[in-house]
């Protein structure tokens, strides 16, 4: 965020347990637009850092971000849940 690295993860689990991390960004962000970058890996095959999750949302082989921010009273969202 902003040029910052803000985290790395999630850690490595079970392949039938989905992790996922959750960050306060409000200290990186500045006035103005600010932009958010993701950098996924994926390894292609299983190996000793990663073996296939057995997603039960329906995902498959997608990456899912979900972001959330409250401004005073509001929320904004990626979705409605």
């Amino acid at each position: 965020m902003g040029g910052e690295v803000v985290g790395r993860g999630p850690v490595r689990s079970q392949a039938d347990r989905l992790h996922y991390d959750e960050y306060d960004l409000a200290e990186f962000l500045v006035p103005g637009p600010n932009r958010i970058e993701l950098l996924v890996t994926y390894y292609g095959q299983p190996n000793p850092f990663w073996a296939p999750a057995r997603s039960g949302a329906g995902f498959g082989n997608q990456a899912v971000a979900v972001l959330e921010a409250r401004i005073g009273d509001i929320w904004l969202a990626t979705d409605e849940s």
